[in-house]
């Protein structure tokens, strides 16, 4: 038997060619994670509502219009557009104004009434409490330094639960929410809505250094991590009782405290810090908060309560599911 010599050049060639098919299938898979991955962030960077949504999108809505379309396409090899318009127009209205509703409703009742409206009621307490310990001495113009500065003293001992502060920690993170103040109070001077995103962006970059910050700060100084949740701060509710936040939240419910009160007690250079009047805004901001969330539910209920009207009307008052079937057995009856 005669053996043929296989040539060097054909297995280098191949070698050659299959590892070209397997580097472009790694580029690809690589494209489509780099894409996957950038399409999460972005959704994770949406929020609740945002991420709920396409949840909702993925796992029913998609799914259940698509079911309602094939009803009975087994049997009569028709779509059944009554049954898709049905369960479409259920599905894909309900998940987003489910989400989207209440921020709406809350985003109306900031811009009436101000940002404290969606602050929670254990901060408003909280912030009112540190507010009621501010020396007579501070007036309208060093309102915020002082009272910033209180609040971030506080957040640390009690986070560190230590009254022992390094005042270059403090100082960090009081930089830091004076920039984020001052750098959401210009956005409302801002002419173009480019340069209000761009301001925007970097309110939200200033507030994601102050976290690392924070972490920073609680891993350098506590000793013991068990229990610990590094995105939380602590805070006094009075002189005995204390609660917790997530910390960029707060950060964001004190710049609104702070603002909000100085619209409301301020006077000339003069700033209303008397116990009574601490009180009153305490008060009155609670019931805010109260009403807004009032009106959250009963609002996105109100909303809600059309959806069935609308897909009743596009889709017949007959169910287009039970229908398909019904005229699918009165056929065959017929036939009989």
């Amino acid at each position: 038997m005669k053996l043929t010599a296989v040539s060097d050049n054909t297995i280098k060639n191949t070698t050659n060619n299959n590892n070209n098919n397997n580097a472009k299938k790694r580029l690809s898979f690589r494209g489509f994670a780099d894409s996957a991955v950038v399409m999460w962030d972005i959704i994770d960077a949406g929020g609740r509502a945002l991420q709920f949504t396409v949840e909702d999108m993925l796992g029913t809505n998609f799914p259940r219009t698509y079911k309602g379309a094939m009803s009975g396409y087994k049997h009569t090899k028709k779509i059944n557009f009554p049954s898709l318009l049905q369960e479409g127009i259920r599905e894909f209205l309900t998940g987003p104004i489910m989400s989207i509703a209440p921020y709406v409703i809350l985003g109306v009742a900031t811009a009436l009434g101000g940002k404290s409206a969606n602050t929670h009621i254990t901060n408003i307490e909280n912030l009112s409490y540190i507010a009621g310990k501010l020396p007579n001495s501070v007036d309208k113009n060093n309102f915020k330094g002082v009272y910033f500065e209180n609040v971030i003293q506080d957040m640390l001992k009690q986070t560190l639960k230590t009254d022992k502060l390094d005042d270059n920690d403090v100082k960090t993170l009081l930089d830091g929410i004076n920039e984020y103040d001052s750098t959401l109070e210009n956005i409302k001077q801002l002419a173009t809505r480019k340069e209000k995103k761009a301001a925007k962006a970097k309110a939200k970059e200033i507030l994601n250094t102050m976290q690392n910050n924070f972490e920073r700060i609680i891993k350098s100084k506590k000793a013991n991590f068990k229990d610990t949740d590094f995105q939380v701060a602590k805070f006094s509710l009075d002189n005995a009782k204390t609660a917790s936040a997530n910390f960029e939240n707060y950060i964001g419910y004190t710049t609104a405290f702070a603002n909000d009160y100085l619209k409301e007690n301020a006077k000339g250079s003069a700033l209303d810090l008397a116990e009574n009047t601490i009180k009153a805004f305490k008060k009155n901001w609670i019931g805010k908060r109260v009403i807004t969330i009032i009106s959250m539910i009963a609002l996105t209920g109100v909303i809600m309560s059309f959806i069935p009207k609308l897909y009743t009307l596009a889709s017949g008052k007959k169910n287009p599911d039970t229908k398909v079937y019904t005229d699918i057995a009165k056929e065959k009856g017929d036939k009989q």
